[in-house]
């Protein structure tokens, strides 16, 4: 059965889904900037250890951050200025051609890199002032499915092969996110915006429910989104059901090509859980997932919420796990499962472990855990066989580190070096990472830096504009295509 026969057999269902006239997801996405998080607590000692390399080979490097510059910029790319009223025409892309482990895209101090993962070729693409990799342009850095546009700060999109810097949908635009066929949707306000590249933006509003969080299918077809209606009461708290309330926060289903705009709207919450953040679809694009939150109660959310999973075809509500902190960051795709942090606490030493779960069950199964540490951060190959996670001491001494793992070991360090680690990446066979490492130089404003991994090799790509944290603050600084 088809998404859209789903939706169809969804919208003739009695009590579980109603049809709003008037209206408009891959799995993992960016976390969104407007979600405040706790800073991760920088380990005190001097020395840390990233523990990373092919699985079954075990190494010690030590390596001095002092070495670890820049790398030369050789392609022929002219860095261009953010211009005082951006374009939303964008240019012509010149064809990006990019090596066999494909392409980093970061934001630097006063800069847009791109940066060839196998070579450490590295070029400027957007030359900003000072401040540019914080604020207003910070965090959502995103490369088209293709490879050949990078999107970042508000809504901004530059070719990856250099050119000037465009605004398909407008500026000041939050959740951006990329579909398959380079089209692009975002949130701004009550609107809900769809365009592309190639093509001018349409902004479509529903009754003036502001939306705070998107999801696009995985063919781009559906967008799943938060709205919150205008005269929502956190009093109103019904028993848990998917039947649609005027005065609940609601998920919302919108078809991006339907003749007329329609939306199928769901109350999906759990007892005083009322609010919404939306986490992502299924690979299959059968499910939604998200979590239930506490409507303005940051402080309590920062420590985890329930993660839950909505079938698109019968409207059937599903708990993962009570707790998990509410960062799209946290959470990945290995295989047809879904793999994430689970456990309470909103710091990296509060105990945690990796876990996994898939349709049609979604019953939760841990699948990395160790003893006095927590584990977070996790990644793995395209086949779901190679994993890997941040390593932190429960009783908060040393410093974060990566460990790997597979369906047949437990997570085990494999080779030390540097100051400690956030955010690995693996590529898509499992043997090179790319990993954000904690700088020595935190404590007087210096950001950290990105390393490749690959054996018992490390590369410099570049030194990041702003000081990451657990979770990520703002979204990614960073983002890695790998063809």
């Amino acid at each position: 059965m088809s998404t859209e026969d789903r939706l169809h057999r969804l919208m003739s269902m009695v009590g579980t889904a109603e049809v709003d006239p008037g209206s408009w997801s891959d799995f993992v996405a960016v976390a969104h900037r407007d979600r405040l998080r706790h800073r991760i607590v920088a380990a005190s000692a001097l020395v840390a250890t990233i523990a990373i390399a092919s699985l079954g080979t075990a190494a010690v490097l030590n390596m001095d951050r002092a070495d670890l510059p820049i790398p030369p910029s050789d392609r022929n790319v002219v860095p261009v200025p953010i211009p005082e009223d951006v374009p939303t025409d964008c240019p012509t892309a010149p064809e990006f051609t990019e090596g066999p482990l494909g392409t980093v895209a970061f934001l630097g101090a006063t800069e847009l890199h791109v940066v060839d993962v196998a070579t450490g070729e590295d070029s400027i693409l957007v030359q900003g002032g000072e401040g540019f990799g914080e604020g207003f342009f910070a965090g959502e850095v995103q490369i088209s499915p293709d490879g050949q546009w990078v999107s970042f700060g508000e809504g901004l999109v530059v070719p990856t092969a250099g050119g000037e810097v465009c605004a398909p949908l407008g500026e000041g635009v939050h959740s951006f996110e990329w579909a398959p066929d380079e089209g692009v949707v975002a949130l701004n306000g009550g609107e809900l915006l769809v365009g592309g590249v190639d093509e001018s933006a349409t902004g479509h509003s529903y009754g003036g429910h502001p939306f705070t969080s998107l999801a696009l299918s995985p063919d781009g077809r559906w967008a799943a989104v938060a709205a919150i209606p205008p005269n929502a009461r956190a009093s109103d708290r019904p028993d848990e059901s998917s039947e649609w309330s005027e005065n609940l926060p609601g998920l919302w289903v919108i078809d991006l090509e339907a003749s007329s705009d329609e939306v199928l709207k769901f109350s999906v919450h759990l007892g005083d859980l009322t609010g919404i953040e939306i986490a992502g679809w299924s690979p299959d694009g059968e499910w939604i997932l998200f979590w239930n939150t506490y409507q303005d109660g940051a402080s309590v959310n920062a420590d985890g919420s329930p993660l839950r999973v909505i079938e698109v075809a019968t409207g059937e509500v599903l708990t993962i796990t009570d707790y998990m902190i509410t960062a799209r960051d946290q959470l990945t795709r290995c295989g047809d499962r879904l793999v994430f942090t689970d456990g309470f606490g909103r710091l990296m030493q509060d105990k945690k472990v990796i876990a996994a779960a898939g349709p049609p069950s979604w019953d939760k199964e841990v699948i990395g855990e160790q003893t006095g540490q927590s584990l977070t951060d996790p990644a793995c190959d395209d086949s779901g066989t190679k994993l890997a996670a941040v390593s932190t001491r429960i009783d908060g001494e040393g410093a974060p580190a990566l460990v790997r793992w597979n369906s047949t070991t437990s997570p085990s360090e494999v080779l030390p070096i540097g100051f400690g680690v956030l955010h690995p990446v693996l590529s898509n066979d499992g043997l090179v990472a790319v990993v954000e490492v904690i700088s020595d130089r935190n404590a007087t404003g210096q950001a950290n830096e990105l390393v490749k991994v690959q054996g018992e090799d490390t590369t410099p790509l570049g030194i990041l504009g702003g000081q990451s944290s657990y979770p990520m603050v703002g979204g990614p600084s960073w983002d890695w295509h790998r063809p």
